[in-house]
């Protein structure tokens, strides 16, 4: 069966370091990577770096001020994104009713994976 799409909207990468994924996202005509983990100091490409949610959120503002220049944008890596958000995702599940009785220190050990919604909010 041939598919509908040509492009997909989202695309997760993954497999074993050092095998080039980072290379291959490089190439990528007009991509903006967004690089947590300070993995692409020696791969030329369009990239800045972040490392809290301020500084994504600073990135997203400039992006839409530049009126969403790119074809492409890369954030490297997923993993690294969620380490960042889970501050922001503890303090918005702490402010809910069933939150203000938690009293871990990760929010996705939250009752009933109640921290994973407000990790994806986050």
């Amino acid at each position: 069966m041939k598919s509908n799409l040509q492009d997909p909207k989202y695309l997760i990468i993954f497999g074993k370091p050092k095998i080039g994924k980072s290379t291959a996202l490089a190439a990528l005509p007009n991509n903006l990577i967004i690089d947590l983990e300070s993995g692409y100091k020696y791969i030329d490409a369009m990239k800045v770096e972040a490392k809290s949610v301020s500084d994504l959120k600073e990135i997203a503002i400039a992006i839409k001020e530049a009126g969403c220049p790119y074809k492409y944008i890369t954030i490297d890596t997923v993993t690294a994104l969620e380490d960042i958000v889970k501050p922001l995702a503890l303090k918005l599940y702490l402010e809910t009713p069933a939150g203000s009785k938690f009293t871990g220190k990760d929010v996705l050990d939250a009752p009933m994976g109640a921290g994973y919604s407000k990790t994806r909010e986050a």
